[in-house]
């Protein structure tokens, strides 16, 4: 990407633009048993801006996803916007900040990494507003706190319409300068619509209007065993109104080399889910990248999740990618991606294939 700066009265203002246009090439994009395969043809322009003076920091982001297929049958047209606005200002002893954005994208994987179910071609249109604020309590004490308002809409889809509200906060303790152990609250009311706009594929039941709630608890550390390696931990309670107690966890390993990254992660986690309902999922995911040259990367990313609420799901999904600078201004990237997903009375997988030429716009 490329950013420049412009002074204008004490202001230091960043923009980005950028275009990317991609072929892909999947062989069961709806991961069923009947297989049907299709070419997918998209272009996806970005622009981003930031302005900044000594304490506030404002941005906005926009992109817009212009997308055809072979057979519409198989994959809509699309045409989804994103866009994001934020402010962000420094405190004496603390940072706050206050953004909103709204997300439109295909209904087909926008719940896979939350419940592994592919719904039918519809449109998920993600609102949400945001507020952060941290502050620095002592020399070794730091606390957090953010709230988060969202709003789900789906249409031609199996999945129902919800709103969540949430609030979680952390406050950590500066043990030494490789152990910070911490604590971490959150709160999630979550209230879905009840039902879906779609014939209901996943035989789900209809919900009503009530609200259901989610609170945890956890406890944790952060460990730095050496410049390079990391290691995040966290085991806790939480607590649903529908499905009672159980245990959440996560553990992340990272470790950033002269030349190549890792990434490891561990968890369980209790979600809103696009069913309705909140969403046990366990994850094992597993990330790699290495630069070949100064110009030219190549990685690998793994995942494995098993999903269970109304159904269980296991699926697994590995995608390797290269990328390449062809010159200051362009760039290519190829993916190869593997879907696997497995249910009890099913199981489907896919491939597939994709190239895309991406051109940072210069300075403008």
């Amino acid at each position: 990407m490329i950013l420049f700066s412009m002074p204008a009265k004490a202001l230091i203002v960043l923009q980005n633009a950028s275009a990317a246009a991609n072929v892909d090439y999947d062989t069961n994009l709806n991961l069923r048993e009947e297989k049907q395969d299709v070419w997918r043809y998209s272009i996806t322009p970005r622009y981003s801006v930031e302005v900044a003076n000594e304490k506030n920091r404002w941005f906005a982001d926009g992109g817009l996803l212009l997308q055809r297929s072979s057979d519409e049958n198989i994959s809509a047209d699309r045409e989804d916007p994103n866009l994001g606005v934020g402010w962000q200002r420094e405190l004496e002893k603390g940072q706050f900040s206050l953004g909103a954005r709204y997300q439109k994208r295909s209904s087909r994987f926008a719940q896979f990494d939350t419940n592994a179910l592919v719904d039918v071609d519809g449109s998920s249109v993600n609102r949400s507003v945001y507020a952060d604020y941290s502050r620095v309590l002592t020399e070794k004490i730091n606390f957090s706190v953010g709230a988060n308002y969202s709003t789900n809409e789906f249409s031609n889809s199996s999945f129902v319409d919800s709103t969540t509200k949430s609030i979680n906060s952390t406050a950590n303790y500066v043990f030494n300068e490789r152990i910070t152990p911490f604590i971490q609250l959150g709160f999630t009311d979550f209230e879905p619509d009840g039902v879906a706009t779609e014939p209901n594929i996943f035989n789900q039941r209809n919900f009503n209007n009530q609200s259901r709630t989610s609170r945890n608890i956890s406890v944790g550390s952060n460990f730095l065993i050496s410049p390079r390696l990391t290691f995040v931990s966290s085991i806790g309670v939480n607590r649903t109104s529908t499905a009672g107690a159980g245990w959440i966890a996560n553990a992340n390993l990272s470790y950033e080399a002269e030349r190549s990254t890792f990434q490891g992660r561990l968890a369980r986690t209790v979600v809103p889910g696009g069913l309705g309902d909140f969403q046990e999922t366990d994850i094992f995911a597993l990330n790699y990248g290495y630069e070949l040259s100064d110009k030219s990367t190549l990685g690998a990313d793994f995942n494995m999740s098993r999903s269970r609420s109304q159904f269980d799901f296991e699926t697994t999904q590995l995608n390797t990618f290269y990328s390449r600078e062809l010159s200051a201004d362009w760039q290519m990237r190829v993916n190869v991606r593997y879907r696997n997903v497995k249910g009890t009375t099913f199981s489907a997988h896919n491939n597939n294939f994709g190239i895309s030429l991406i051109y940072n716009i210069p300075q403008f």
